[in-house]
């Protein structure tokens, strides 16, 4: 159709209608805010957190603190932005096609003076160049070239190799703020996926670098906050595992599903509890059972949050650390825990607290009423399972999540563990466990010990000087069995 003056005219009225479709729906904001601004509370006298506005640290600008509207209004707000930012896109989109087809101009002059072979000429900016771009405005701080490709209309959500990130993501993993601000205020995908296995978001990258300033500002200009990656989970996950607090409750007035599981069946609770100290684990599992969070919830393998305060942690660099986190076990336990929850293969969290060490969680459990006499579904008590070498338990661990290469640090684990072993076999001696319980193999924790451990382990030393109900000491016959068992191997081995 033939665009003209008299074409225009009509376009331009339906504008005026949309214009004033638009500005109703900013009089309903504004009257809203109205209404809301007019209500009169009597003053609180609840002290919980819900009850107040809940103020942080990371402000989505230096000094800007967060006040946090309850989690249903929260919620509602970050829907209604979302359709918001939805609109804007269509809109502007559609707007561009009007303007497309009824804007011309007169080129023929241009081609006088040779201008198609400038315009061949031309490259798209592709994301390999603008991450080039990104590299030196880290490097140097110079943001001129940036912006000129960024006006220049570079590919934002294209992903590069190695890696399959976007130049967003990459800005994120390497911390600039100004980089990310830059990026979104030019129209990055903020759950865009890196190509490769982990299929992490923007938001998921800033949380597990541990940005949580970045990740708050994503969270604030619309990032997914339920946006699922393979076993990992969601980013509630990742922030509850990594901190801080005030990035988890945030996350949580957004929208998160608190009862979301990853692909291990655990929840974000089992996520806290395995979290370090410096994170803030103790306050993020307060945190998450104040918001109603399932306090012996069950992952894959019949473990609790409670079972999760011990164990083995694993980290991104192929390190580990063992965790004892008494503090987080001691919310737990304060809310109704259950002490001698047994996972899917019978094992009780006292055998699981003392296989790894974890010297602190196994007295907490004592002192709230774990019970000292129980068995797993071998007949092993708590000494047995001390009796038994915490090799196998912690290679099992590493099988389960990662390839068969054993960290450096593996052996100084070992030690650790062995050297807490001899601590947590004198507590539960202390607090009378029968030393003479027998398993389903019949055999008693002293001669398990023979059977799993080395001669000079101070733990079998241990076992062999522990006087049973029958008031002897098996020291010297254990002895005697000892130096018949090495001679006779010798024997064996000289007439081959």
């Amino acid at each position: 159709m033939q665009r003209s003056a008299a074409t225009i005219a009509p376009i331009i009225k339906e504008l005026d209608v949309l214009e004033g479709d638009l500005l109703e729906a900013v009089a309903l904001v504004r009257q809203t805010k109205q209404v809301l601004g007019s209500l009169k509370f009597p003053p609180s006298t609840d002290p919980e957190r819900q009850s107040s506005p809940f103020e942080s640290p990371l402000g989505v600008y230096p000094g800007e603190p967060l006040v946090v509207p309850p989690s249903q209004e929260a919620a509602a707000l970050s829907r209604a932005r979302q359709a918001v930012q939805e609109t804007k896109k269509s809109l502007r989109a559609q707007l561009a096609e009007i303007t497309r087809w009824n804007y011309f101009f007169d080129i023929s002059k241009l081609v006088d003076i040779g201008i198609g072979s400038l315009v061949q000429s031309f490259q798209a900016v592709t994301p390999e160049m603008l991450c080039a771009a990104l590299d030196v405005f880290f490097t140097t701080g110079e943001r001129d070239d940036l912006v000129v490709l960024l006006k220049a209309g570079a590919d934002l959500n294209g992903r590069v190799e190695p890696g399959g990130e976007t130049a967003l993501m990459k800005a994120v993993c390497h911390g600039s703020m100004e980089a990310v601000r830059m990026l979104v205020g030019f129209g990055a995908g903020l759950d865009v996926r890196k190509a490769d296995v982990t299929r992490y978001s923007a938001l998921h990258l800033a949380i597990y670098n541990r940005k949580p300033e970045i990740a708050r500002f994503l969270v604030f200009r619309g990032a997914d906050v339920n946006a699922r990656v393979l076993f990992v989970g969601r980013p509630l996950f990742g922030a509850a595992y990594e901190g801080p607090v005030e990035l988890v409750d945030l996350i949580l007035t957004r929208g998160a599903d608190l009862h979301a599981k990853n692909g291990y069946a655990q929840s974000a609770l089992h996520c806290a509890a395995r979290a370090e100290p410096a994170n803030g684990g103790k306050e993020i599992a307060e945190l998450l059972l104040d918001r109603g969070a399932e306090i012996d919830g069950r992952d894959n393998k019949g473990e609790t949050p409670l079972n999760h305060t011990t164990g083995l942690s694993l980290h991104s660099d192929d390190s580990h650390t063992l965790r004892d986190h008494a503090d987080v076990a001691e919310v737990l336990i304060s809310r109704g825990a259950d002490v001698n929850a047994r996972r899917e293969d019978g094992e009780p969290c006292l055998h699981g607290a003392a296989a790894y060490g974890s010297i602190r969680v196994v007295t907490l459990l004592l002192d709230r009423g774990a019970d000292l006499h129980a068995t797993d579904q071998q007949g092993n008590t708590a000494l047995h399972q001390l009796a038994r070498h915490p090799r196998v338990k912690v290679l099992d661990t590493l099988r389960l999540n990662g390839p068969q290469i054993l960290p450096p640090e593996f052996e100084a684990t070992m030690g650790m563990i062995l050297e807490k072993r001899v601590e947590i076999a004198r507590l539960l001696v202390s607090r009378g466990i029968d030393t003479n319980a027998v398993n389903n193999a019949g055999q008693t924790a002293r001669q398990l010990a023979r059977e799993q451990l080395q001669r000079e382990d101070p733990l079998r030393a241990y076992l062999r000087g522990v006087t049973g109900d029958d008031g002897h000491s098996d020291t010297e016959e254990e002895d005697e069995d000892d130096d018949e068992l090495e001679n006779g191997e010798e024997g064996e081995e000289g007439g081959e």
